[in-house]
């Protein structure tokens, strides 16, 4: 009787650790990732791509951006919904301003170095209709209190800012910002690496300080663009420092000639 209630005993074990391993690899890792390179058929032809294209997930947001051989500059940024290896994304943003009234179901495919992703029918901005199948590679999937999806509220930096849309996570970052020129509206996105010196952003030992009133002090960062739709930019490091206060805002500060810019962003 004993060996029976035993052997009973090992298999409830075992069924809770099959739950659990399933319940884990259900999750879709926040991070972010770099494009390997991405297969599009069109009428039946296939070609493959490569692109330098970084996209991030986050606190159930993305955001994506790359210069496309036809449009230029091609951002997408809003809602990610994660369930049994569909991800649905609904645009909020893109390189255009606001958007509505769109849905793409992703079905993506977890690997050891990231994941594949495919959509099928998807209508482009120049009217063709494409199959696609993506090869993404994780860079990071360290987390940080500014992760997420952020739009500018109000900023010091130049008053012909039209929208800016930043989105944080796996220790990289995305800004799209659209300028007012004449009776034109200029378009431009940064992508790179994010530093966070004061707890070591990245590394194994990251420990956050958190209050009722935000993050205490305000955090160094330093941003490296690596990627970038104007090609001077490649390769510039800006110092900042982050604070989320009392309101939920990012407010980051950045020191210029004679003067200090203040932006404040609000969480998407």
């Amino acid at each position: 009787m004993k060996y029976l209630l035993l052997i009973g005993l090992l298999i409830n074990l075992i069924g809770c650790g099959d739950s659990l391993n399933k319940i884990e690899t259900s999750l879709f890792p926040d991070g972010s990732y770099k494009l390997q390179k991405v297969q599009i058929t069109e009428n039946d032809k296939v070609t493959t791509e490569i692109r330098n294209q970084l996209k991030i997930y986050s606190n159930e947001r993305y955001m994506f951006a790359f210069m496309h051989p036809s449009i230029g500059v091609d951002v997408g940024a809003g809602i990610a919904e994660w369930k049994d290896g569909i991800m649905t994304e609904t645009p909020l943003f893109n390189h255009n301003g606001s958007v509505s009234g769109f849905e793409f179901d992703l079905s993506i495919t977890q690997t050891e170095t990231g994941f594949t992703q495919s959509l099928t029918g998807l209508v482009s901005e120049d009217g063709r209709i494409l199959d696609m199948i993506e090869d993404w590679k994780t860079i990071s999937t360290q987390s940080s209190p500014y992760d997420g999806l952020w739009q500018l509220e109000t900023t010091d930096l130049d008053p012909n800012i039209v929208s800016q849309i930043k989105m944080i996570g796996g220790s990289q970052f995305i800004e799209l910002t659209r300028v007012r020129s004449g009776s034109d509206i200029q378009k431009q996105f940064n992508f790179g690496e994010l530093f966070i010196s004061n707890f070591g952003y990245g590394s194994k030992n990251t420990k956050y300080i958190l209050s009722g009133t935000g993050i205490e002090p305000p955090e160094k960062v330093r941003e490296k663009i690596t990627n970038s739709s104007s090609e001077n930019n490649i390769g510039e490091i800006k110092t900042r420092t982050y604070e989320v206060n009392k309101d939920n805002l990012l407010v980051t500060s950045t020191s210029v000639p004679g003067d200090t810019v203040v932006q404040k962003y609000k969480r998407i």
